[in-house]
């Protein structure tokens, strides 16, 4: 120890020449990490002028075309130039709206705070399947290691997400993630540089540790070099928690979720009958005995082509675009998966199937009434029969299978737990809050309606139409926050469609629902749920999942600016002119 101890302090001993290069690569490289820095910081000044509204005048003014175009367009000019926000919908055509856009921030940034998940500028590197799944719900940015910077100068992303990624963007940062005995990923440097630039630019950095758990010493030295780590299992989190000196305080745990654009019952063909997926390795005993049971009802077990499974006979290969969509061909899934929380199973529920399953109590969590737990034959024989025989039970499970899964468990959520984390301010049902509208009768109490409406927790705000003189105490508040609401004196000779229209542009919140004055809140939480995977206007009660250009005006909820624009009943001559109506079973 003490030679060793001495040659680095240098008593005399000659470094050899590889030596000697490996000292001044090493000064090279802390050099140009410098002279980077210096560069970021440059350009970040060089930002801030250009967020001046004295900066935007002076470009505007710099070509003439500009100026006759301000001179016929006056008020998008002085929107332009004062930053202002500008939307542009595309309501009833089914797409989901465009974020909030404007000529500012496309010239320096997407710098807004977002609210949703849709309003979310995400640069990062993904594996395809997980970038196919977040691209419906944010702004993806995604780019190679020889052009990321091109990539973000132009729209600053509001987060940077990073996935434990052997092939990120299309292969591109395939060795520059992981630790690999690989010439690219000798210092990440690569990875480090993109970081060094998001740091300068107030940009926060996210690790999202997906691969398996016996890969995490291979990403714990890129996980040290971010503000925050998310695992998708919690001993994952544990492990790279204690792999090292982390920036980050804690590892959060953000499980799996499902993309309600791939997965969801709309056309699924629930065929009364019983599939699984053949499972990667060897089935447990647990598994084998209710493949065996399930047999008995018809059986089919399905596989990724060229894939090696345990067991071959009876497995149907399909292409692994099928693959998820697979349980959505049949009543009930079966669960092979006894620890975590398993994805395939969400997207079997989330198609429509119920789930049995091996003892699994982090699913058991999720899905609740959803999921029915089988220990052994007997009762994996019996849970199936149940299901199989009794409609009612099975349509039962299926409400509670989409409850779970679309109300918590979708990517949408995952996306808005990791920008929490970062320190944004998402809220994933921001835009599905509701507004009761209420036509009152004659002589009715709008105190007593709003407070029976917002004990059901259903609705955002509560908008009363009346038609007799509004009394003192119908125009406060009510004290529940949560469920303020408004009353609006009407002409008793309207039509209740007129009615509705003007209480609907009344309402601020992005859905509203007609409700009698001695209704309840029904059926409106399944409906808004069902808008994740339907993408609607319209959505009401009905015999099955499909769009239709005919709902039951009296169990439905729409977009509040269609109804300020069309009133009320929905008519086929709204599917007609492209708003998109959904029907969903009672």
């Amino acid at each position: 120890m003490d030679e060793i101890e001495g040659n680095v302090a240098g008593t005399g001993e000659t470094f050899s020449e590889i030596d000697q290069l490996h000292l001044a690569n090493r000064d090279l490289q802390d050099q140009l990490a410098g002279t980077r820095r210096e560069l970021e910081a440059a350009r970040a000044s060089e930002r801030l002028v250009r967020e001046s509204r004295w900066w935007r005048i002076g470009l505007a003014l710099k070509n003439r075309r500009n100026i006759l175009f301000a001179l016929r367009h006056p008020i998008w000019a002085l929107k332009t130039l004062a930053g202002l926000r500008t939307r542009r919908g595309r309501l009833g055509r089914g797409a989901r709206q465009s974020s909030a856009v404007t000529a500012r921030q496309w010239l320096v940034g997407i710098n807004a705070e977002p609210r949703v998940p849709e309003d979310l500028w995400v640069a990062g590197v993904f594996d395809d399947d997980l970038a196919q799944a977040l691209e419906p719900d944010c702004n993806l940015i995604t780019f190679r290691p020889d052009n990321w910077e091109a990539n973000l100068e132009g729209r600053r992303p509001h987060v940077l997400l990073v996935e434990s990624a052997e092939r990120g963007n299309g292969g591109s940062w395939e060795y520059r993630i992981a630790s690999t005995p690989h010439a690219d990923a000798a210092g990440l440097q690569d990875l480090r540089a993109l970081i060094d630039w998001c740091r300068a630019n107030g940009t926060p950095t996210v690790f999202w540790y997906t691969a398996p758990l016996g890969s995490v010493e291979r990403f714990s030295e890129a996980a040290v070099l971010f503000d925050h780590v998310v695992a998708t299992d919690p001993n994952a989190a544990m492990r790279l928690q204690r792999s090292g000196e982390l920036r980050a305080a804690s590892v959060f745990v953000v499980p799996p979720g499902v993309q309600p654009a791939a997965s969801s019952p709309i056309g699924a063909a629930l065929a009364s009958d019983v599939g699984t997926i053949a499972p990667s390795g060897v089935p447990d005993e647990t598994f084998e005995q209710l493949l065996g049971a399930a047999q008995t009802f018809g059986l089919t077990i399905y596989a990724p082509q060229g894939a090696d499974v345990a067991r071959s006979d009876g497995v149907t290969f399909v292409r692994p675009d099928s693959l998820e969509r697979a349980p959505a061909n049949h009543a009930v899934y079966i669960n092979g998966e006894s620890a975590g929380l398993p994805t395939r199973a969400l997207r079997a529920a989330a198609s429509g199937a119920v789930v049995v399953s091996v003892p699994n109590r982090v699913l058991e969590e999720a899905l609740g009434a959803a999921v029915t737990i089988a220990r052994s034959t007997e009762e994996a024989k019996e849970a199936i029969q149940r299901l199989l025989s009794d409609d009612a039970r099975r349509a039962a499970a299926r409400r509670a299978g989409l409850r779970a899964v679309i109300g918590k468990h979708t990517i949408r959520h995952r996306l808005a737990a990791i920008a929490r984390t970062a320190g944004l301010g998402v809220d994933e049902g921001f835009d599905a809050r509701v507004a009761a509208l209420v036509l009152a009768p004659a002589g009715a109490d709008a105190d007593e309606i709003a407070m029976r409406l917002s004990a059901s927790g259903a609705f955002a705000e509560i908008v009363i139409g009346v038609v007799d003189p509004i009394r003192p105490q119908n125009v406060t508040e009510n004290e529940d926050e949560r469920s303020p609401f408004r009353v609006v004196q009407q002409d008793p000779a309207l039509k209740d469609g007129a009615r509705a229209q003007t209480l609907a542009g009344v309402a601020s919140s992005p859905w509203v629902a007609l409700v009698s004055a001695d209704g309840d809140a029904g059926t409106v939480a399944d409906l808004l749920l069902a808008q994740r995977f339907a993408r609607a206007d319209v959505l009401s009660d009905g015999e099955v999942f499909a769009f239709t250009d005919a709902v039951d005006p009296e169990h439905a909820v729409a977009r509040r600016e269609i109804v300020a624009a069309r009133g009320w009943p929905p008519s086929p001559q709204w599917a007609r002119e492209g708003v998109r109506m959904f029907t969903v079973p009672r």
